[in-house]
């Protein structure tokens, strides 16, 4: 049922959750062209350097916006 939606914009809290085939699935429903872009985003705490979501943001593939409080 998920697999068959589309979707403009998605957001995942806490993306450290997910693996990277469930980040690159969710992407693939990125379809649906009601608006100017397709946006897969998320907010996450990467536990450490070697996580594949950091090493994403660290290559470009992934934009990382940093906050501190």
């Amino acid at each position: 049922k998920i697999l068959s939606s589309e979707y403009d914009m998605i957001y995942v809290p806490e993306a450290t959750d997910l693996d990277l085939l469930d980040w690159e699935t969710l992407g693939g429903r990125l379809r649906a062209g009601a608006g100017p872009y397709d946006q897969l985003f998320g907010d996450c705490n990467p536990t450490n350097p070697s996580h594949w979501l950091y090493k994403r943001c660290l290559s470009g593939e992934t934009k990382l916006y940093e906050t501190f409080h």
